[in-house]
């Protein structure tokens, strides 16, 4: 199992609005997004410049209904 990388929230956003998620309400530091069909919401901090802890990534790549590797192979098509 491979290790989850240093990641900002401006990378991670764009990731998540690639996959079909829409920015839904943002309060403070805090972005919410849900996808179109699943309905599923995600909260991601969003602290201008500071990478997200490792068990935060986690957490958002869990609600998201990813696989720690389904988000490394939507990271590495992020960056072709």
């Amino acid at each position: 199992m491979s290790k989850l990388p240093q990641i900002k929230a401006s990378e991670l956003l764009k990731i998540l609005k690639r996959e079909g998620f829409l920015i839904h309400t943002r309060r403070g530091s805090h972005i919410t997004l849900r996808h179109l069909r699943s309905k599923k919401r995600v909260t991601i901090p969003y602290h201008n410049g500071r990478n997200l802890k490792p068990g935060t990534l986690h957490n958002i790549i869990t609600h998201a209904g990813w696989t720690r590797e389904e988000f490394l192979r939507l990271r590495k098509g992020s960056r072709k």
